[in-house]
């Protein structure tokens, strides 16, 4: 959500801030810098995920009481 918010601002900047014949090349270099970084969160949440085990839902009390 924190990368999405800063793009968001991001991109509001450089397409008010950057001349018409430089927006291209600024979206480039913005998409890139983001994407990175996003593929490297992302990377890291897995590798850590990977690593830990989660215990089964104990979805009993959700179905007590209920009929077939």
């Amino acid at each position: 959500m924190a990368f999405n918010s800063l793009e968001e601002a991001m991109w509001r900047h450089v397409v008010s801030a950057e001349p018409a014949g430089d927006l291209a090349e600024a979206i480039g270099m913005l998409s890139t810098v983001l994407g990175f970084g996003k593929d490297a969160v992302a990377r890291k949440y897995l590798s850590l995920a990977c690593n830990r085990r989660v215990p089964s839902l104990d979805l009993s009390a959700l179905f007590a009481g209920a009929t077939a």
